[in-house]
């Protein structure tokens, strides 16, 4: 119910918008009357059509299929469009334009079902042996784990917050995933380096994490890289001070690479660049898009006044388009799969079972092991190496 009276409302702001009027100072005055008409009333009207039928693409299964009342909203707007298209003759085209979307809609719009894999149902090998995987290969499927989330992100789930309002899970269920995935990554990072017995093991593993962030760099998956950079950065493991004495130079280098990529100088700089200039496939870091998305939502007001409609408030189109922006470009990345990459479902199943398991692990957890693996990297650092 509620979200029915929102698309019936945004009809009726999108209509309002349209029919803006004329103002009653230039009624009798010809001249500008009709500079007003094409400069300020027909670009505005075209931008109006424009995403009437953008909205109506995008999201014709979720707002105006079954939806009665909104598609009479737009039943009656073309009419009055037609009936208006004497006195203003780009209405015609404008009615035909949004009559034959909504027709083509009715007859070809609703989606074909997709059925969801189920990764935990695949059989494991009895050879099979996780332990045994490369970094690269390990790396390669949670891409496409991420892949697999971060394109179902819809345009709405980014809208207004939603992923922080109380019904985040209805209203931003990919985002939150998303989010999960990165946290459960990080976990895994971590525990991966402190459950190892021994110093020895325990350096075997940062080189073995930092090999895997290489490879997320190359398939410039930053969603996953940034989790697994400030897992290695964060204290449980950033103060395992003998392991990392005993890591080669050479990942050390690439930790430092690291370090630079995602520096918070200057507005996370560095990695803005690289998602400039990243080709697809890419998955971006989610939470810089996030960022942006509040930033942009705090700093612009919903509606704003309108100074040639007498300081009528009105939608605020210039935040709409910024939002727009940003959207855009992840949607730009969502459409380019990982296709170089061959699924591995088995790997991929592993990894949702040990995610699984360290979704009741807290910070707590992470610092009492990594106290326990401090005492005994100093207990045995003698006569390990």
């Amino acid at each position: 119910m509620y979200n029915a009276y929102v698309y019936r409302t945004l009809m009726k702001e999108l209509k309002n918008r349209f029919f803006m009027g004329i103002p009653n100072e230039i009624q009798n005055e010809e001249k500008q009357l009709e500079e007003y008409k094409e400069k300020i009333m027909r670009p505005i009207q075209l931008n109006v059509v424009k995403n009437l039928r953008s909205w109506m693409k995008m999201y014709w299964e979720e707002d105006f299929l079954g939806e009665e009342g909104v598609q009479k909203q737009l039943e009656t707007w073309v009419q009055q469009m037609q009936t208006e298209s004497k006195k203003y003759s780009w209405y015609g085209l404008l009615a035909e334009t949004v009559g034959n979307e909504w027709k083509r809609l009715k007859k070809h719009g609703s989606k074909p079902r997709v059925v969801e894999k189920d990764y935990l149902a695949v059989e494991i090998p009895k050879k099979f042996s996780f332990q045994n995987l490369s970094p690269d290969e390990l790396a390669d499927q949670i891409t496409l784990m991420d892949f697999r989330i971060f394109r179902k992100i819809g345009a709405r789930e980014c809208i207004g917050q939603a992923w922080k309002k109380k019904d985040n899970r209805v209203k931003s269920p990919n985002i939150l995933a998303m989010i999960q995935q990165f946290n459960n990554l990080s976990t895994f990072v971590q525990i991966h380096i402190l459950r190892e017995k021994t110093l020895r093991d325990r350096v075997k593993a940062i080189k073995r994490i930092i090999k895997m962030g290489e490879q997320f760099r190359a398939s410039r998956n930053y969603n996953s890289l940034c989790a697994l950079f400030g897992a290695l950065n964060c204290q449980p493991i950033h103060r395992l001070k003998l392991a990392w004495e005993k890591v080669p130079e050479k990942q050390k280098q690439v930790f430092e690479e690291f370090m630079v990529i995602f520096s918070r100088d200057f507005n996370h700089r560095n990695l803005r660049q690289l998602f400039r200039n990243a080709p697809a496939p890419c998955i971006p870091h989610i939470a810089i898009f996030l960022q942006d998305l509040v930033l942009i939502d705090d700093g612009h007001e919903d509606k704003k006044e309108v100074e040639n409609l007498g300081g009528r408030k009105m939608v605020n189109f210039s935040k709409s388009q910024k939002m727009a922006d940003r959207i855009k470009n992840i949607q730009m990345y969502q459409q380019h799969p990982y296709t170089d990459i061959k699924e591995n479902e088995v790997v991929q199943r592993i990894l949702l079972e040990e995610f699984a398991k360290l979704k009741d692990v807290t910070e707590e957890d992470i610092w009492d092991m990594s106290t326990e693996v401090k005492k005994a990297d100093e207990r045995d650092k003698a006569r390990l190496f």
